[in-house]
């Protein structure tokens, strides 16, 4: 049953569903609010340069924007709303044509790198790889007099820009770090945004921390360049739905891991992350765990005077005991871990549980619910050091039958 639900949950994941209008297009949001405000930063702004060196043209909220070189107000241009090789740029003589390269197919879950700067003769017809970056290498652009070309990469989770000498093939780190690249997206505007020289060569302009810097290649120095920008862009409807809470009463949907009393008139169970007893011959129900206190699985000894139960937390948790009639309950577990499944010996002696680690239970690739690495245990009923009685090997729901000297449980397939 576990594996074929997972399967036919699978396929449901599996098949999107589109809502069409009567015509066939997708259901549209019209505008029917606008915005507006000045901003003094943006977020993936790609910028080219004027050929008289005077002014800075960019992309912000989907316009595009002149200001000057120097910075200040910008000036909006545009008004509106809403592959395997990318960022191609010229050489100045128009016979080369410099990109990123896609390196192998597109997958799930890819490895770097993913891209590399190619350069295609189109004269000749001949494409050559010119980097081999292990974090990629995105976004070329060409110096003035064509014997640079700076891109982008990739180093230790951050991206920088690189420059590539193309006469003498020496290539050196250039800036680090600028504005995060986007290989592990689907790169709608390219993978990095745009950057470029000043038409005489000594500087490069390029977007970083939600602004511009300019480079001054020979001293190396980076300068920030101001702007402010009148932001106007049209709003769909708020998606607001005001809902009266009741206050009184909760009705539970949900009632986890019901345990009946040895004497078959109440049932305690998990509901709203504490521990419930239904006395079945009234009907009252009562919170018996205290509040605050994630409570699950509870179990009944022989007696029926008390209950096990564990908690959880990040920092792990601990196995617990509290008696029905109320008062507080009783820390039997001396070290933090994943707690589950206890149970009561025969004589109500000892309390027999599984234990898993509560890193391991917080770093698991796929939570089952079961504990494939972990211990099946038994603590003193009031308390004490656990002792071990074999590992788990992914048994649970550990359980007396009998035979009071034997302890039986269900095993899970191993993923």
């Amino acid at each position: 049953m576990h594996r074929a639900f997972f399967f036919v949950f699978m396929l449901a994941c599996a098949t999107p569903m589109i809502v069409l209008a009567d015509d066939g297009d997708p259901l549209p949001l019209e505008p029917t609010r606008e915005i507006a405000f000045t901003s003094s930063e943006g977020t993936w702004m790609s910028l080219d340069v004027s050929p008289d060196g005077t002014t800075l043209i960019f992309d912000l909220l989907g316009d595009i924007y002149t200001m000057p070189i120097s910075g200040g107000a910008a000036t909006r241009i545009t008004k509106g709303d809403g592959h395997n090789a990318l960022g191609a740029t010229y050489s100045a003589d128009g016979r080369y044509l410099y990109y990123a390269l896609r390196q192998g197919g597109f997958e799930y879950d890819a490895r770097f790198p993913m891209w590399q700067i190619a350069r295609k003769d189109v004269r000749e017809g001949n494409e050559d790889v010119l980097t081999s970056d292990l974090g990629s290498g995105i976004r070329p652009t060409l110096s003035p007099n064509g014997r640079y070309l700076v891109y982008g990469s990739r180093h230790h989770g951050d991206t920088g820009l690189k420059l590539l000498d193309l006469k003498t093939g020496e290539n050196t780190w250039l800036v680090y770090p600028v504005t995060h690249d986007e290989q592990e997206s689907t790169f709608t505007r390219d993978l990095l945004p745009r950057f470029d020289f000043t038409p005489d060569g000594e500087s490069l302009i390029y977007s970083n921390d939600g602004g511009f810097e300019r480079l001054d290649l020979t001293t190396e120095t980076r300068v920030k360049i101001g702007l402010t920008a009148e932001i106007e862009q049209s709003l769909t409807p708020l998606l607001y739905f005001p809902w009266q809470l009741e206050d009184g009463d909760v009705v539970v949907r949900i009632a986890q891991d019901p345990a009946m009393s040895p004497a078959g008139t109440h049932i305690a169970f998990t509901a709203l992350n504490r521990i419930y007893i239904h006395d079945l011959e009234s009907g009252a129900t009562k919170p018996i765990s205290p509040a605050g206190r994630s409570a699950f699985q509870p179990a009944w000894p022989p007696d029926g005077a008390r209950i096990a139960y564990v908690d959880w937390s990040p920092r792990g948790g601990h196995l617990w005991t509290l008696r029905v009639r109320g008062g507080r309950s009783t820390q039997v577990s001396r070290l933090p871990a994943h707690y589950s499944d206890p149970v009561f010996s025969p004589d109500g002696q000892r309390i027999v549980a599984v234990r898993q680690s509560a890193h391991d239970r917080l770093s698991v690739d796929w939570d089952t619910g079961f504990a494939y690495e972990g211990d099946l245990v038994w603590f003193p009923a009031r308390g004490g050091d656990a002792a071990i009685i074999t590992p788990a090997r992914s048994l649970t729901l550990p359980h007396f039958g009998p035979d009071h000297t034997r302890i039986f449980l269900y095993q899970q397939d191993l993923p």
